[in-house]
């Protein structure tokens, strides 16, 4: 089963190269670079995980964040160097950051919560 992960960052570029990169059998990436559309389609159909870049049009990530169901793991990632501690995320990625590191980090994290049945293999395609 593979891991849902939702991108959101109003900068489509980043998008693009996230899901590219981290797209695989094992991690399902949506990405959004709307808000809104972000937060509507978390409480449609939940991700394992979501990572909000802080500054975004018209808003904040922590201000999505703050609206998205408690069950979803939360990151943030962001530019800036001095904000406040958000305790409504698991952890604070600076940019630039490691697309290995993510991919590293989403598969450990595929493993313990979708640990692979009996003749599968996980693999990136």
């Amino acid at each position: 089963m593979a891991l849902t992960v939702y991108y959101l960052d109003d900068e489509a570029e980043l998008c693009d190269v996230f899901k590219d990169f981290l797209n695989s059998a094992q991690i399902h990436v949506t990405t959004f670079t709307e808000s809104e559309a972000a937060i509507e389609q978390c409480a449609q159909n939940k991700p394992d995980i979501i990572f909000i870049d802080y500054r975004l049009t018209n808003t904040t990530g922590n201000l999505v964040a703050n609206v998205l169901d408690d069950d979803i793991e939360k990151i943030l990632v962001t530019g800036e160097l001095d904000l406040p501690q958000y305790d409504v995320f698991s952890q604070v990625m600076a940019k630039p950051y490691s697309l290995m590191a993510i991919s590293q980090m989403l598969e450990a994290k595929n493993e313990h919560t979708h640990p692979p049945q009996k003749g599968e293999h996980n693999e990136r395609i």
